[in-house]
């Protein structure tokens, strides 16, 4: 009997708080059992955002939710379809500035452990979930249950703290526990997600790819709503020192946007408007015949410009490409590696 009241308290309690996410409801949170009410509050979420009528561009008055459906669809589909688009540079060197450059830098900069931290810990526990899919209050009471156990040795139970949790999170040779908080471990899953990404031999990788990136290899600049791609451009600029290329017939690595000479790509090194980016389209494969490099005298002497022999760089035209993980000897993607680097990032 004690064991059916306790199912049936865990079901009512697990129904309220599916209502109550549904409701988004933030700030009721203690008292008797309010199913009812976050169940009138979702149903009325839910009338005011649904559309019981529409007028289509001809006046007539759709109700059938079908054809309202198929409506707003074709609407839109029509709306944001791919059109012919007339560039004109000129209309560029009209735009007023209103951002400086130390502003610029200062918004596309990385976060540093302190920001990142103050962010995590800020969240509100009852939103929605991020782009890794832990929400505020997982992370939280995750690495809360990790320091409770740690100093108690019973998760349920809090004690004053009588050892710093970062010297906990050391290495064992460092005199820690070496310990990895959640948010070290969720990080390395994200990067070593980015890694599969940017090897592309899965279909999945691919098809993301295509959809973010245009045809010339640039990032689209304007958003779509995927959080899986949220959780690759984060750990992108943790992987990027790590990846190298083994330079075969170069047909693989886009000669601009690959990190195949220097630590970061050509791209960075000149700064061009982005529509002219649109028509730089190489491959290395483009300067090697069979005999191996076979770089123009400009270019060369361009390269030399920004650090890069060319000759001091090997390549082989009868194999294909292979991306690699620099710090592994056999360039294999390791999530220990990065260990170090994201206790600091």
């Amino acid at each position: 009997m004690i064991n059916k009241s306790k199912e049936l308290e865990r079901i009512e309690e697990n129904e309220e708080e599916d209502w109550r996410q549904r409701s988004r409801i933030k700030w009721l949170f203690a008292g008797d059992r309010n199913t009812s009410f976050f169940h009138h509050s979702a149903q009325m979420k839910k009338v005011k955002t649904s559309i019981m009528e529409i007028k289509d561009q001809n006046g007539e008055v759709l109700s059938n939710q079908n054809n309202i459906k198929d409506y707003i669809l074709t609407y839109y589909e029509e709306k944001f379809a791919r059109h012919d688009v007339i560039e004109c540079p000129e209309l560029l060197n009209h735009n007023e500035v209103f951002v400086t450059q130390e502003e610029n830098h200062c918004l596309s900069g990385i976060a540093n452990e302190e920001e990142i931290c103050d962010a995590v810990f800020s969240l509100d526990g009852q939103s929605s979930p991020g782009p890794d899919g832990f929400s505020g209050s997982l992370i939280k009471e995750g690495d809360a249950i990790i320091r409770n156990f740690i100093w108690t040795g019973d998760p349920t139970k809090r004690k004053g703290n009588t050892l710093r949790w970062d010297k906990l999170r050391k290495p064992v040779k460092e005199g820690g526990l070496g310990i990895r908080s959640l948010k070290e471990v969720n990080n390395a899953m994200q990067c070593k997600l980015s890694w599969i990404f940017t090897i592309r031999e899965e279909p999945w990788a691919q098809m993301i790819y295509a959809k973010f990136h245009t045809k010339s290899g640039d990032m689209i600049k304007y958003h779509k709503r995927f959080f899986v791609w949220l959780g690759i451009k984060f750990a992108e600029p943790i992987n990027k020192p790590f990846i190298g290329w083994i330079i075969g017939n170069g047909k693989k690595i886009n000669f601009w946007r690959d990190t195949w000479a220097t630590s970061i790509t050509l791209r960075e090194h000149i700064d061009l408007p982005n529509h002219l980016w649109k028509l730089c389209t190489a491959k290395v494969s483009d300067f090697i015949n069979t005999d191996g490099w076979n770089f123009p005298a400009d270019i060369s002497l361009a390269l030399l410009a920004m650090g890069i022999n060319i000759s001091s760089i090997t390549c082989n035209p009868n194999s294909d490409d292979i991306q690699i993980w620099k710090p592994d000897i056999h360039g294999d993607f390791q999530s220990k590696i990065l260990s170090k680097v994201l206790a600091i990032f």
